[in-house]
C-alpha cells in the first residue's frame, strides 16, 4: 500500500494544474495537497461563495499555497466554453487536468443544454473540458488527464442503441450514475489512442468507496452513506490515488489505463468496444458541438 509521504514526495514546482470540485470532499484534498507540493492550482468550482471559504480554509492550512479560484457551472456547455476561454486568456501551459467534478441524483434533472443532468456532469462536462484544453496540454507535454470514475461503471451495460439517444437516457439513481460513468469511460479509451505520441496520457481513477458529499442531492443515498460513513474512507484518503496518478514518476507515460486506488484494474469489458468507443465519442462531439 501506497503510503501519504510516499505520493507527497513529487516535486510540483512550475506546473499548473486544474482541479474541478475542488471546494470540497476529494477535489478540496487534491488541489490542497497538489498547492503543498509546489502547483499552481486552478480550483474549479460552481459556486464562489463555496469556493472563496474553500480557499480561505486551504490557505490557513498551507499560506504558502498557489491557489486560484475560478468559477464554473459544469453543467453547462457554455460556461465550459467561457472558463476556457478566460483560463487561456490568464495561462499560457497546463500540465494536469484532474476531471473530479461529479453529482449523483434520484430524481431525474435536464441541464440549461437540455441534457440529463447525470451525464451532463459527470460525462460530457469532463469530455468537453479535456477537448478543448487538448491543444494547451499538448504544448505543455509531458501533461496528464485524471477522470476520477467509479467501480460502478462495470455493474451496468449500454448499447448501440443508448448511445445514439443518450441525450434522452432518464435513467436516474445508482443506474443512471453508473452509466453515465461508463459513457465517460468509453471515451477515455478512445481519447488515450488519439493521444498516443502526443506525451498527453489519460487514465481513469477509481479511488473506492469515500465520505463525499456526492449524495447530497438524494435523501435515500444520503441516509445510506452515513450509515455505512464509520466503514469508508475520507475524502484525504480517497483523494491520495488521484494525486498518485497525477503526479508519480513512475507512471510517467501510462496511458489509457484504469486504476482501482493504487492499482491498475480491469474495466467493464464493453470499455474495449472500439465500435462502442467511436460511437459514444461522435455522439459526445455532436452533443457539445464540437463538430460542425
Amino acid at each position: 500500500m501506497i503510503n501519504r509521504e510516499e505520493v507527497l514526495k513529487e516535486d510540483m514546482q512550475g506546473k499548473i494544474c486544474i482541479v474541478t470540485g475542488a471546494n470540497s470532499g476529494m477535489g478540496r484534498e487534491t488541489a490542497l495537497a497538489l498547492a503543498i507540493m509546489g502547483a499552481q492550482v486552478i480550483m474549479l468550482c460552481r459556486s464562489k461563495e463555496r469556493g472563496e471559504k474553500a480557499r480561505e480554509d486551504m490557505l490557513k492550512e498551507a499560506p504558502h499555497a498557489n491557489l486560484d479560484l475560478m468559477l464554473c457551472d459544469l453543467a453547462s456547455f457554455s460556461e465550459i466554453r467561457t472558463f476556457v476561454k478566460e483560463f487561456k486568456s490568464k495561462y499560457d501551459k497546463l500540465h494536469v487536468l484532474i476531471n473530479n467534478a461529479g453529482i449523483y441524483h434520484s430524481k431525474y434533472q435536464e441541464s440549461e443544454d437540455e441534457i440529463p443532468m447525470l451525464l451532463a456532469v459527470n460525462h460530457f462536462a469532463p469530455f468537453l473540458l479535456a477537448s478543448l484544453l487538448e491543444s494547451m496540454l499538448k504544448q505543455s507535454a509531458p501533461s496528464r488527464i485524471i477522470n476520477v470514475n467509479s467501480g460502478l461503471h462495470k455493474s451496468v451495460k449500454i448499447a448501440s442503441e443508448e448511445i445514439k439517444m443518450i441525450e434522452k437516457l432518464k435513467t436516474t439513481g445508482m443506474k443512471g450514475y453508473s452509466k453515465s460513468k461508463l459513457a465517460n469511460m468509453l471515451t477515455v479509451f478512445r481519447r488515450a489512442e488519439l493521444l498516443k505520441g502526443s506525451n498527453v496520457s489519460i487514465n481513469a481513477e477509481s479511488p473506492g468507496m469515500v465520505k463525499t458529499n456526492l449524495t447530497r442531492h438524494s435523501f435515500i443515498a444520503n441516509v445510506f452513506w452515513k450509515l455505512i460513513s464509520p466503514f469508508i474512507k475520507s475524502a484525504e484518503e480517497g483523494a491520495l490515488p488521484i494525486i498518485y496518478l497525477a503526479t508519480s514518476h513512475e507512471l510517467e507515460g501510462v496511458n489509457g489505463k484504469y486504476f482501482d486506488e493504487f492499482e491498475m484494474s480491469k474495466p467493464n469489458p464493453l470499455c474495449f468496444d472500439k465500435k462502442l468507443q467511436e460511437e459514444m465519442w461522435k455522439k459526445s462531439e455532436i452533443i457539445t458541438e464540437l463538430t460542425d
